[in-house]
């Protein structure tokens, strides 16, 4: 095997092997001082470990390096508790889409260089206490690079009390950031919230490129041992 051949083969080798993933859950507990606060436009953003309203399920500490951020603001994502959403989990603590403000809703994640970021799911429901007519929201994972979709969920109608989990698990080409965007089949409502967002970073394993280093050497000296015999 001639070294041209030999270290694709060995980088597909150490690209097939996992990464070390820091997996993060939003529950948005206290996310704000109050109930019709603002959720911070940076919630969220660069979690080093549990803590109040972030759950980390890896046991190593979380998303470090992504950032995110949530828009448009003033108004549009707001912080809440009351009852009325209980159907996505009590105690209730919810990021509601107050779709009066022009939408649509936006939350962008900014990743470090060499992470890539894996969209697993969060729920999404409407209030008890909604009168209007059931609607749908339509929910794109874009590249925000040139705003290609690379993943897409509608919802069902919602209705009153109505909930329903959205699941992506996409995973990004590592250092690329994308924008999870929230459009609502009607415009002027205020009776839909999300919950439990989860999301991972991917962080290759050390050991890899250890591994691929290695490897590159030991072709190199066998190469060159050839060339002199």
């Amino acid at each position: 095997m001639t070294l041209r051949i030999a270290i694709p083969v060995l980088l597909l080798v150490v690209a097939a092997m996992p990464a070390r993933s820091h997996a993060t859950t939003i529950t948005f507990e206290n996310a704000a001082g109050a109930a019709n606060e603002d959720i911070p436009t940076t919630y969220g953003s660069n979690i080093a470990g549990n803590a109040t309203g972030f759950i980390t399920t890896d046991e190593t500490g979380a998303t470090p390096d992504i950032a995110l951020n949530w828009s448009p603001t003033p108004n549009f994502w707001e912080y809440h508790t009351s009852g009325v959403w209980q159907n996505l989990g009590t105690p209730v603590h919810v990021a509601q889409l107050d779709n009066r403000v022009a939408g649509p809703g936006v939350i962008a994640f900014t990743v470090g260089s060499g992470v890539a970021l894996t969209l697993h799911s969060f729920d999404i429901g409407n209030a008890t206490d909604q009168f209007e007519a059931a609607y749908r929201w339509s929910i794109d994972l874009k590249r925000a690079s040139d705003s290609v979709v690379v993943a897409s969920q509608t919802t069902s109608l919602l209705s009153a009390g109505t909930t329903e989990a959205v699941t992506f698990n996409f995973t990004g080409a590592a250092g690329e950031d994308y924008r999870l965007e929230f459009t609502a089949s009607t415009s002027g409502l205020i009776r839909t919230a999300i919950d439990n967002l989860s999301f991972s970073q991917a962080v290759p394993e050390p050991s890899m490129f250890a591994m691929l280093g290695l490897g590159v050497a030991a072709l190199g000296v066998g190469r060159l041992r050839r060339l002199r015999r």
